[in-house]
């Protein structure tokens, strides 16, 4: 064998096994990354979920809250205009 082909034979054979290796690598890392990608989505996904969830039931409960708020005004209201019909039927 020449020793200058024996000289250029090692760096190609590293630079191929590297190369093979790499590519072996990517082949084998790409459905992981893929399957990582599919989690972090899903996981983004459940967060904005409960996300929407939690505004729906506070929007639910300010509603309750502000019809309440309503109804007592009402109530009020009409107390104090029998209050006052009352009132002025006494004066009459």
């Amino acid at each position: 064998m020449n020793p200058l082909l024996g000289c250029l034979a090692y760096p190609v054979g590293i630079a191929v096994s590297n190369l093979i290796g790499k590519w072996v690598d990517y082949k084998t890392i790409q459905p992981q990354a893929h399957r990582f990608r599919e989690q972090e989505l899903e996981t983004q996904h459940q967060f904005r979920l409960k996300e929407l969830e939690k505004q729906y039931e506070q929007s639910i409960t300010k509603s309750f809250i502000d019809s309440e708020i309503r109804i007592n005004e009402q109530q009020i209201i009409e107390h104090l205009k029998s209050s006052y019909s009352i009132s002025i039927k006494k004066l009459l």
